[in-house]
């Protein structure tokens, strides 16, 4: 009975002792394919992040232009008035 729980404990391969085998040479397709599944999405959420950044600047830019031309002609509008 030694023998037969001796046996359930061996690595079925070398690569845990360093050997390098011939599946692990490299990567697997579904490996690769998760891979440039997690860049995309990585990059989708980037690539939205950074759209809506850009929109708040322009808009933040668009208000400060518009109180600008506000307060222009509000004191165009006080310095022109006849009473």
């Amino acid at each position: 009975m030694a023998g037969w729980s001796s046996k359930i404990w061996q690595p079925r391969s070398g690569i845990i002792h360093g050997e390098v085998g011939e599946m692990s040479k490299g990567f697997t397709f579904i490996e690769l394919l998760v891979a440039i599944m997690i860049v995309s999405i990585l990059s989708v959420v980037a690539v939205s992040s950074y759209q809506d950044y850009t929109l708040r600047t322009q808009r933040a830019d668009a208000k400060a232009v518009l109180l600008e031309a506000a307060a222009r002609l509000e004191r165009n509008y006080t310095g022109n008035t006849l009473l």
